[in-house]
């Protein structure tokens, strides 16, 4: 299981915790820079509609791509402001705020994705970059790598 699918499922778990015990509607603005018809937004658009589903409607995602909420810079202020709960931004942004994931920008560091994947999911690794420098970008845990 990939990093970034963890962080995804935190973000909905952090959301939708409360608002299922207290049956509270809530709605999570998630930012994209890519046009419609990317394969990320098509996905996020799946993944709203399964929460919804999952929630009984007490959950609502709602998908802007083509950088309706802002270019890059702009979604990660949101992100940290809380004006923009979820978001997808290039890892090469998030070095400006924490450079020592530059590491994970590194050309042929790895060998494929899977060994990537395994990587990350280590101990060792994967800790430090969920404890240690993924709180710096984004406090909420929002913020999705890479």
């Amino acid at each position: 299981m990939g990093i970034s699918f963890l962080v995804f499922i935190f973000a909905v778990v952090a959301a939708t915790s409360g608002a299922i015990a207290a049956q509270k509607k809530y709605t999570i603005k998630l930012a994209s820079l890519m046009a419609p018809v990317h394969p990320h937004p098509r996905t996020f658009v799946f993944f709203a509609k399964k929460v919804k589903e999952y929630t009984n409607g007490r959950v609502e995602i709602q998908v802007f791509p083509s950088g309706q909420l802002g270019r890059t810079n702009e979604v990660v202020m949101g992100l940290q402001m809380g004006n923009i709960q979820m978001g997808k931004v290039a890892l090469s942004f998030v070095t400006q705020f924490v450079p020592e994931v530059k590491i994970f920008d590194l050309p042929y560091l790895s060998k494929n994705r899977e060994h990537m994947l395994k990587a990350l999911d280590s101990p060792p690794c994967g800790e430090e970059v969920s404890q240690r420098h993924l709180p710096q970008v984004c406090p909420d845990g929002a913020l999705l790598p890479g």
